[in-house]
């Protein structure tokens, strides 16, 4: 991700990914207020989702991508067996994930 950081800094205006300028990217690598190293992100592909993960990547997370056609009994098996803390998940798809 230090090259996306980079591309911000040489070329900040620059179309990134679709609307996103290269500034606008960089702008979302906000810490999370947490230590953990390992999140889960369960989405439709999408520019958000794609935000969420550069995002995630550049603050050297370890992503696991969860499948959106797996059952809700999937998803938490893989969710408790890698002893995953926190999944971002786009608003449609939040009900699969239970606490």
């Amino acid at each position: 991700m230090k090259w996306l950081k980079k591309q911000a800094e040489l070329y900040p205006q620059k179309q990134f990914l679709n609307d996103y300028t290269f500034a606008q990217m960089a702008e979302h690598l906000v810490p999370l207020s947490d230590n953990q190293s390992r999140v889960a992100l369960l989405s439709e592909n999408s520019v958000e989702m794609a935000v969420v993960l550069f995002a995630l990547l550049g603050l050297s997370k370890e992503v696991l991508l969860l499948n959106t056609h797996l059952t809700e009994y999937e998803l938490a098996d893989q969710i408790k067996e890698l002893e995953i803390e926190t999944v971002f998940t786009s608003d449609s798809l939040t009900e699969k994930i239970t606490d």
